[in-house]
């Protein structure tokens, strides 16, 4: 269909036909014919950017891609298969997210880069790959070149998302922002909660507490991961500090799993647990 200005010029162009000459009426469709072209391969044009990402649940849908044949498992090491894990990162998030936003290629780690899919026309991939027998590619984002990552959301927006789509929202967090570290010097959530105060203190508290005060000079949205990977963990920006853990609903309704897992994005909620002066 074309544009609705492109209708409104060829109604007056027609009017201006009706009272011109011959030579002028063709002179005039002449004129139309090269402008439609003109906005016709304009909107082509802009429409057809091949790396611009695809939207996850489209690009499993219509380009031939398998879950798995990108970049969503390049956080496990070659001998850790883990198919129950790749099952539930396929079906509860990858194939559900129906965005094209860019998400954290080393899920659970340190690192910020994050990606997503485009068309295999794509020549820039940023150190991406083409996939084989597909239509499709991954790169590596890049926010200055207009990919929209989802480090670049708040909690509340990630919250929202997860609750639009139907998923846990604090797996959503997970899929958005890197964790700290996983070693005992790095930081664990617990160690968080015993330097502000808030669980009985073990260990080196001093210590911890000036861990806890490097993480807030970065001033970028990290995880603090709890000692499992499950829920609660901590997210900590500057100064502010949050913690995602099991809803009461989710404790209410643990006994019907079946029924919780259809229902996931209840089972987190978020709270502030200091420096909350920017929380709403």
């Amino acid at each position: 269909m074309a544009p609705r200005f492109l209708h409104s010029a060829l109604a007056v162009a027609t009017g201006s036909v009706m009272a011109l000459s011959a030579t002028m009426s063709e002179d005039a469709a002449a004129l139309l014919q090269v402008s439609a072209i003109s906005v016709n391969e304009t909107s082509l044009k802009s429409a057809a950017d091949p790396c611009r990402c695809l939207k996850w649940t489209d690009v499993y849908e219509d380009y031939g891609v398998l879950c798995g044949m990108g970049s969503e498992f390049s956080f496990l090491p070659v001998h850790q298969q883990r198919p129950n894990l790749k099952k539930q990162m396929c079906e509860h998030f990858f194939t559900q997210f129906g965005t094209n936003y860019c998400v954290q290629e080393w899920f659970m780690s340190r690192e910020r880069t994050q990606w997503c899919y485009v068309s295999a026309e794509c020549e820039n991939l940023d150190g991406g790959s083409y996939l084989a027998g597909t239509a499709a590619a991954w790169k590596v984002c890049d926010g200055a070149k207009g990919d929209t990552l989802l480090n670049t959301k708040g909690p509340h927006e990630l919250f929202a998302l997860g609750i639009d789509f139907k998923m846990d929202p604090g797996y959503m967090l997970r899929m958005a922002y890197p964790v700290w570290g996983t070693t005992v010097e790095s930081l664990h959530w617990v160690g968080v909660q015993q330097a502000l105060g808030l669980q009985p203190p073990t260990g080196n508290v001093t210590a911890k507490s000036e861990w806890l005060e490097k993480i807030k000079d970065e001033r970028l949205p990290w995880i603090v991961d709890s000692l499992d990977g499950l829920n609660p963990f901590g997210l900590i920006i500057g100064n502010m500090i949050l913690e995602a853990k099991y809803s009461d609903w989710f404790y209410e309704n643990i006994h019907n799993l079946s029924y919780v897992l259809e229902n996931e994005w209840k089972m987190t909620d978020m709270e502030c647990v200091s420096g909350c002066t920017t929380w709403h």
